[in-house]
């Protein structure tokens, strides 16, 4: 056999993947003539295959010293060198390949690679556009045009590359994985689970495309099915303890908090340092009343926060830390992570002209929640005149009457829950809202980066969130000159816009059924002395706890009546009671119920509110008080623990506040050793919720519009935002003809 023969032969036994069969037969053409060109390029693409690319640079570089024309082995030398990684040799030896033969496609392929790894994006963009202009079937120009595109800041045009990709080979994984991820991180979750569901056909054990599916899963609040997933990945990867994180995410989503909370502490010994890992430990663990090493939780907490570590999420922070300086610090390392490059502002300085002033509310809480129940009033009292409201809605509908009242008080309404923040921002923008009100800030399910693409002239957190966002593009923060006092001003980064009364709105239309419950029916005894706190278990702090049970050892009989809670909590907080030698039936439970008016109505058979700290009774204060039953609050150290002190000046209730633990526990037993006082203040309240501001929904409306109208001619004017204070209406219902001067 001749050497030529040989070498075919060798050919395709090494496409074959007969590796030494070839290496044999191009050895036996060596011995004869050393300087074969064809037999040295393909012991230098053998000894590639056998993961040895240094004798492989050796034998083509041999190779080409025979032929020097040869462009085919100058294009292979050039992937032999990129593996070895030697990036600048493997760009000059496609260079070379593509002097010989300028329509190689294969050659500016591995150029565009080459110029990849040097960072040298353009460059790489265009040779894998010549490739696929010579060879238009090239799956991998397409996939990593796709790449370059993507470095190049251009998501939407590097997924028409990977779909062009897999359009040429259906079953390429990797531009799969690569379109999955990029659509995702377009926010564009549905149509990113289709590619991992296709990826994970072709690879059921790739831990990372499950990890992928989780997190668009959880983003459309599949958390079952997110689960699923997370799990399956930490099963494929049981050492990574992201997979572990995301896990313990998904049980704390779908309320097993108990679970939760033992996977993140599972999480903290892998990696103590993990972003809101501890936060997360100690909130899970929070609302299930799991107080065990609370103070040492805390107290790290604390330190690692004022350090700057992201130890904990702004929004539950707020049931930890009762300082306004150390909630913006939380804030603040939040913010500083989850906005690492500014994007480019979609409002730009134009004027509108329109005859209303466009004003839109954005929430995923347009349904029965806290806030659609304090701020529907005011949504139906905006004077439609001046005011033209829209309601853009981050989750679905949902089929109640206050959902269904609340959908009604706009003049717009649209559901966007399945957009991503740019395009919900674009279509702000192209709306020509002159004033776009966050009504969920930095809690569980706000979108800051709706408003990081500023869509609007003015921007501004309200109701739903009582701190700071910390966030440069929210410009201003409704509030009071209670829940946030002068002195603190420098907490918050927004402008401070102080309202007259109180910063919290209301709805004097809210319904209280007519027929009171009996006592027994509630669970209660019918004749003892009941305290009671609805309060979100959370809030609960074991020091409010332990003043709870002196108080129930000293006023026989009583009870504590809290809100519904699942039987870990009901465990936890009854074992909690008898650790304080109080037997745990004295703890009821309130179940909860369908109608909102009929829940009303049962606070007429409390005696006594107790409010909680660092984080106070909000929605639920204005609940008690609309149905007459005193809350007793003590002062806090931040917005988040003034607010039922705000409700009760409002109210001209002022003897309700207490400013210390001791205080509001001697005031507590006061007024239940006192049923004749206690009446005198409940008879009061019933007179003060009808006359008083507090629950005066037009009154309130004026305020706010007035404060939408100041902003607004700020913005008119080309004048950066600055705090102002709105000033009172006067008693025909108008508000002064202009607001205090800023602040």
């Amino acid at each position: 056999m001749n050497a030529a023969a040989k070498v075919a032969l060798a050919f395709a036994s090494l496409r074959e993947g007969r590796t030494s069969e070839a290496e044999a037969l191009c050895a036996d053409v060596i011995r004869q003539e050393p300087a074969h060109a064809a037999a040295l390029h393909l012991l230098g693409l053998a000894s590639l295959r056998r993961g040895n690319p240094a004798g492989g640079i050796a034998f083509l570089r041999s190779s080409l010293r025979s032929n020097p024309n040869d462009a085919l082995v100058y294009c292979n030398l050039g992937n032999a060198l990129r593996e070895a990684g030697q990036s600048d040799a493997a760009a000059e030896s496609y260079r070379q390949a593509l002097r010989i033969a300028p329509q190689f496609a294969g050659a500016h392929y591995g150029h565009g690679n080459a110029l990849m790894d040097l960072c040298r994006v353009s460059e790489a963009l265009d040779s894998f556009d010549r490739a696929i202009a010579l060879q238009p079937d090239h799956a991998d120009a397409h996939n990593n045009r796709g790449n370059a595109l993507l470095a190049l800041g251009e998501p939407q045009r590097a997924v028409e590359s990977y779909r062009r990709a897999i359009e040429q080979r259906p079953k390429f994984g990797l531009a799969i994985g690569n379109m999955a991820k990029t659509l995702a991180a377009l926010e564009k979750f549905e149509e990113a689970l289709r590619y991992y569901d296709r990826l994970l056909m072709l690879s059921p054990d790739d831990h990372e495309a499950a990890y992928g599916r989780g997190l668009a899963r959880r983003r459309l609040r599949q958390h079952d099915l997110a689960l699923d997933d997370f799990e399956r990945a930490h099963r494929l990867a049981p050492l990574s303890s992201e997979y572990l994180y995301r896990k313990a995410e998904s049980l704390r989503d779908l309320g097993r908090y108990s679970q939760a909370a033992a996977e993140f502490h599972e999480v903290l010994k892998i990696t103590p340092d993990r972003e809101f890992a501890l936060g997360n430990f100690l909130h899970a663990r929070l609302q299930v009343c799991d107080w065990d090493g609370y103070e040492k939780h805390v107290e790290r907490a604390l330190r690692e926060v004022a350090e700057g570590k992201r130890a904990y999420f702004p929004g539950p922070f707020l049931s930890v830390a009762d300082s306004a300086e150390a909630q913006w610090r939380c804030a603040r390392a939040f913010a500083s992570g989850a906005t690492t490059a500014r994007t480019p502002a979609l409002w730009t300085g134009e004027r509108y002209r329109h005859d209303r002033i466009r004003v839109a509310y954005v929430s995923a809480d347009f349904r029965d929640h806290p806030v659609s129940t304090l701020l529907v009033g005011v949504l139906e009292s905006h004077d439609r005149a001046r005011f033209e409201i829209h309601g853009v809605s981050l989750a679905g509908a949902q089929p109640t009457p206050l959902a269904q009242r609340v959908r009604s008080s706009f003049d717009q309404f649209i559901e966007v829950s399945g957009n991503s923040d740019r395009e919900i921002a674009v279509l702000l923008r192209e709306r020509e809202i002159d004033i776009v009100v966050d009504l969920m800030g930095l809690s569980g399910s706000g979108r800051p980066g709706i408003f990081a693409h500023r869509p609007a002239p003015v921007q501004l957190s309200y109701l739903g969130y009582c701190a700071t966002t910390a966030s440069p593009d929210i410009d201003y923060l409704i509030a009071d000159r209670i829940v946030i006092p002068a002195e603190e001003r420098h907490c918050y980064t927004e402008q401070v816009v102080y309202l007259p009364d109180c910063y919290q709105p209301s709805d004097d239309k809210r319904a209280i059924a007519p027929d009171t419950p009996s006592r027994g029916s509630c669970g209660l005894p019918e004749s003892a002395f009941v305290f009671c706190c609805f309060n979100t278990h959370y809030k609960i702090a074991p020091r409010f706890f332990d003043t709870w049970m002196r108080l129930l050892k000293a006023t026989p009989g009583s009870v504590l009546w809290l809100s519904a809670a699942a039987q870990d909590v009901a465990e936890n907080l009854r074992s909690a009671a008898a650790a304080h030698d109080v037997a745990p039936q004295r703890l009821v439970f309130a179940p909860r119920l369908a109608r909102p008016e009929e829940h009303l109505a049962r606070y007429r058979r409390a005696d006594l509110f107790l409010d909680t700290l660092p984080f106070n009774a909000h929605a639920t204060a204005s609940d008690a008080l609309w149905a007459a039953l005193p809350v007793l609050t003590c002062w806090g150290g931040s917005f988040a623990g003034r607010v039922a002190a705000s409700l009760l000046t409002a109210l001209g209730m002022p003897e309700l506040i207490t400013t210390s633990l001791e205080e509001y526990e001697a005031r507590a037993l006061e007024l239940a050793s006192h049923p004749l006082q206690l009446r005198a203040l409940r008879e009061r309240l019933q007179v003060h919720r009808r006359t008083s501001p507090l629950f005066a929904t037009a009154r309130y409306c004026r305020h706010l519009e007035k404060a939408y109208s100041v902003m607004f001619d700020k913005a008119q004017r080309g004048k950066p935002p600055a705090s102002f204070a709105v000033a009172a209406a006067a008693p025909d219902g108008t508000c002064a003809p202009s607001c205090d001067p800023p602040i």
